[in-house]
């Protein structure tokens, strides 16, 4: 319950002006009695993003698309390894 009340929906947070590349962090670890600790909740990412900005007072959706995504690999934030997926298109 904790988790999902720091989860931002799309009525949380809006946009003025939207970058053209948009990198987004996915918090995996949390603290637990002091000790840094793995989420091991599975995430299903979609491919495709769609935001809204504000742009001459008016709506528009910005499109995004996932072209690459770095895991960490490992139980703890100091150790383990990093692997890049990149889409080729």
């Amino acid at each position: 319950k904790a988790l999902e009340a720091q989860l931002l929906t799309p009525d949380d947070t809006n946009f003025f002006r939207l970058p053209p590349y948009l990198l987004i962090h996915l918090q995996r670890f949390r603290l637990v009695d002091g000790v840094p600790t793995k989420i091991a909740r599975h995430c299903k990412v979609d491919l495709r993003l769609g935001l809204e900005e504000s742009a001459n007072c008016a709506l528009r959706t910005v499109p995004y698309e996932l072209v690459s995504a770095i895991s960490h690999y490992g139980e703890l934030p100091e150790s383990g390894s990093y692997k890049a997926l990149v889409r080729h298109t």
